[in-house]
């Protein structure tokens, strides 16, 4: 089956999903009211709360059979609705629940595909000839790239503001990664090496609350000089983390009462903070090519790449004092994606210091990550069989640009360092903007 069935087959699928009374995979604020609005059985004029969660009531009342909610559940749902002799409406607050749980990153992967680029730069350009780099001679730069081996730092830091959307609320988040590694030359063409990333993100949703995610990525790569200029990188990576999020729930209910026109409002239940607790794991493998072409101090060339990425959220429960409370499902998703851009340098001498300006551009297409479908059912629903639904969440933007300008710069006994900032342009809803900084010493 190809991938255009494939994908004309999911959205079909959401589509059923979205119709179905049982699941409505809707947003999440439709799913709360749904379940949680006061409705009448079919042929009656009776109204009941929470009545599409069908509970089983004793009979003659509208009083739940104890033991099949927990007590915030129970209260909301328990007893006879409130008369309200008018029209009404409802919006509930779902704030941005699964949407710090899914996020999938790539920043400790790019933080080693920039150390390696880096190095690539120096070795390109510091290795030029004296007459072209501006008199550097090479006894300034002490040894030649690996050789025997080096150790590595990096530090990132990223900002990521997102919109508010349909699907998810907004959220604006900063994230810092450190970077530490080492690597070997085993041959002229050949270098290996691994590292290990420490990374934390803590961020706010636009509706209330805020989440955190605290873990470390380790990683093993391979760089191969198949022909001189021409290389191809190869890395994977296994990622771990702890994941919290506190997200603002309620319900804000507007009614205008007969023989009135201001609408009346109240909450019901009122906004609270609820908590939630989960790992997630992800595995990451990445392949580069490039080819380097130089003229005069400069050297510029196009890069080819692809990557995957496979993440899993575990299973969680959240807490607090309200009945919207949720238990989350499993979550996993599958990321393939190509990049396409350019690479440019030119060296010059400074001082007997070797500095490498450069800049990057890349166009990057996600093929295979698509809207999902994350499955709930309500923390306090304490029946064997509980009601079980679905909520969508936001789609991936497909096509985005990004752009980086840095510097090396490379000193005597095989100290070299970068500086660089990049931009995330033309996505849908999301502006991201980071700069990353590192040192490097040969042995």
């Amino acid at each position: 089956m190809n991938n255009g069935l494939l994908r004309l087959s999911f959205s079909v699928c959401l589509s059923a999903l979205a119709l179905s009374p049982a699941t409505r995979a809707q947003t999440l604020d439709e799913q709360y009211e749904y379940y949680l609005e006061t409705a009448s059985p079919p042929g009656t004029f009776n109204d009941h709360k929470c009545l599409r969660l069908a509970f089983q009531r004793i009979p003659g009342t509208q009083d739940i059979v104890p033991g099949q909610a927990g007590p915030n559940l129970f209260a909301q749902c328990d007893d006879f609705p409130f008369q309200n002799q008018g029209s009404s409406s409802a919006v509930s607050s779902g704030g941005g629940s699964g949407a710090a749980m899914s996020r999938s990153s790539r920043t400790n992967d790019a933080a080693l595909r920039r150390r390696r680029e880096n190095a690539r730069t120096e070795q390109s350009n510091a290795s030029l000839p004296q007459h072209v780099n501006g008199g550097a001679a090479s006894s300034d730069i002490d040894s030649p790239l690996f050789e025997n081996g080096s150790v590595f730092m990096s530090y990132d830091y990223r900002n990521e503001e997102q919109d508010v959307t349909r699907y998810e609320d907004g959220r604006d988040s900063d994230r810092q990664t450190l970077l530490l590694g080492a690597d070997y030359r085993f041959s002229d063409a050949l270098v290996a090496g691994a590292a290990i990333g420490f990374d934390e993100l803590t961020g706010d949703f636009a509706g209330g609350g805020e989440f955190e995610t605290a873990g470390y990525n380790v990683a093993l790569y391979v760089s191969w000089q198949a022909i001189d200029r021409l290389f191809v990188d190869v890395s994977a990576s296994f990622d771990f983390k702890d994941v919290e999020s506190t997200r603002i729930v309620g319900r804000r209910i507007a009614f205008i009462p007969l023989g009135q026109t201001e609408p009346l409002i109240f909450y019901n239940p009122a906004y609270t903070p609820v908590d939630g607790e989960t790992d997630s794991k992800a595995f990451a493998a990445d392949i580069l090519s490039g080819y380097d072409f130089s003229l005069g101090r400069f050297v510029f060339g196009p890069r080819v790449g692809a990557s995957i990425l496979n993440t899993s959220i575990d299973d969680y429960i959240e807490t607090g004092s309200s009945p919207m409370t949720l238990a989350f499902d499993e979550q996993t998703d599958e990321s393939l994606q190509s990049s396409a851009g350019l690479q440019a340098s030119a060296a010059f001498t400074v001082g007997g210091v070797v500095i490498v300006p450069q800049v990057n551009v890349d166009w990057l297409h996600e093929f295979s990550s698509d809207q999902r479908v994350i499955t709930v059912r309500f923390a306090e629903d304490l029946r064997t069989n509980p009601v079980k639904f679905g909520f969508l969440n936001q789609p991936p933007d497909r096509d985005v640009y990004t752009a980086r300008i840095g510097a090396v710069a490379v000193f005597k006994h095989g100290l070299s360092a970068f500086v660089s900032a990049e931009k995330l342009f033309a996505h849908d809803y999301r502006e991201q903007f980071g700069v990353s900084a590192g040192v490097r010493w040969e042995m």
